[in-house]
């Protein structure tokens, strides 16, 4: 039993959004979304709501989970700095249900990037991300859908510097994995029913090739 699926005090009514409820059966063209929720274990056989649920479609989330939400730091040069010497020249926070994190966290992180001039896609001269757009996106989604929400005392951290980005997610890595060949890891969700959710919206694919994927685009 995973901490997603850990029941919940309240109603659906009470707690859950239903325009993004009634959203998402729309996605799946499902005509029931009472339905829907049980066939993905976001209700319990009881009728209780799920952590999962609340997460994903709750009004808001944050009251119950307050960690549960996506930080970006946008620092000037590459180092942190501390104290007066802190670089710190944005920092954003993140909240909502989880598909809304992931959609304002895109555009955030894009408009902070560092850009360098290059030929784009357009097929003119212009300003790009220095970090190819598939990379990041892919450790953002990755980061959301597989931290450890049962860990209340930290949230996933984006961090821009003028040379590089880092992501990090609260919890340990789930299944086995061999640290010294990141890209041999084998797909593990470690919150099954959020990927699924998430995969009905098109954030992601659950195909288990995030990482293989962030290395390609890099190199």
């Amino acid at each position: 039993s995973t901490y997603e699926s850990t029941p919940v005090e309240g109603t659906a009514a009470d707690l859950l959004d239903r325009n993004l409820l009634e959203g998402w059966a729309d996605a799946v063209d499902h005509p029931d979304v009472e339905r829907l929720l049980a066939a993905r274990g976001l209700i319990t056989r009881s009728g209780s709501l799920t952590v999962g649920a609340v997460l994903l479609f709750g009004r808001a989330p944050q009251a119950s989970f307050p960690s549960a939400h996506v930080r970006i730091l946008r620092y000037r040069g590459t180092d942190r700095g501390t104290g007066r010497r802190q670089q710190v020249v944005a920092d954003e926070r993140l909240e909502g249900p989880l598909p809304h994190q992931i959609t304002q966290a895109m555009e955030k992180i894009a408009a902070l990037l560092p850009t360098r001039r290059a030929l784009s896609r357009a097929g003119r001269f212009e300003a790009v991300g220095a970090i190819p757009h598939d990379a990041w996106l892919e450790g953002l989604v990755n980061a959301v859908t597989h931290r450890s929400y049962s860990q209340a005392g930290d949230h996933v951290r984006v961090e821009i510097f003028d040379d590089r980005l880092e992501i990090e997610s609260p919890g340990r890595f789930p299944g086995v994995v061999d640290l010294d060949d990141p890209e041999a890891i084998t797909r593990f969700a470690r919150n099954p029913r959020i990927a699924r959710v998430l995969a009905d919206l098109s954030l992601v694919q659950e195909l288990g090739e995030g990482v293989r994927r962030i290395f390609e685009e890099m190199r």
